[in-house]
């Protein structure tokens, strides 16, 4: 458990991080992308029958196959070699993508996601626009919330083409240092 001296150092240091970067200066990139939500599987008869008769873990390799949620991150990978920029990868558990889906009404922006750990903000908005321009696919910069209790961090939100509904899935990828 966090003591509350540790959570203080560790506000400050995000607090520092926030200045240091002048994330409150950070411009936007591209549109925001309606993501995939519960309202939307259960309102598809399609999606609402595979998720019901495959089971959800057929169900989320199906998502993840056709909104080339790992295409997405392996070019993110390849961008990132090319600056030097080290880029963590991982894929958020079935039951927490079920909880943000189901309980706590969101949409899947974050199944496939990752950590850059760069230089500073230029090289992070540098990968997004690289992803845009070389790869050509959507990129919306969320900037951080400043809401209390809020991750204070920017994050890339990339997207393709292909929805559902009007609907898509993003990979997320958020900044650090």
């Amino acid at each position: 458990k966090l003591r509350d001296e540790d959570k203080d150092w560790s506000d400050k240091l995000l607090n520092s991080e926030i200045e240091t970067f002048h994330f409150d200066k950070l411009e936007g990139m591209g549109e925001k992308p309606r993501l995939i939500d519960g309202d939307t599987i259960h309102k598809n008869d399609y999606l609402r029958g595979v998720v019901s008769s495959k089971g959800p873990d057929y169900f989320m390799g199906v998502l993840v196959e056709y909104f080339e949620l790992y295409k997405i991150m392996n070019d993110a990978h390849e961008v990132c070699q090319g600056i030097k920029a080290n880029l963590v990868s991982d894929v958020k558990e079935l039951k927490g993508i079920f909880t943000k889906l189901f309980v706590r009404g969101k949409g899947l922006n974050d199944v496939v996601r990752g950590t850059l750990f760069c230089n500073g903000v230029d090289q992070f908005k540098y990968v997004g626009r690289q992803m845009k321009e070389q790869y050509g696919y959507n990129v919306y910069i969320k900037p951080p919330k400043n809401e209390a209790g809020a991750w204070p961090i920017p994050k890339l939100l990339i997207y393709g083409n292909r929805q559902v509904d009007g609907r898509c899935m993003s990979v997320e990828i958020q900044f650090s240092t």
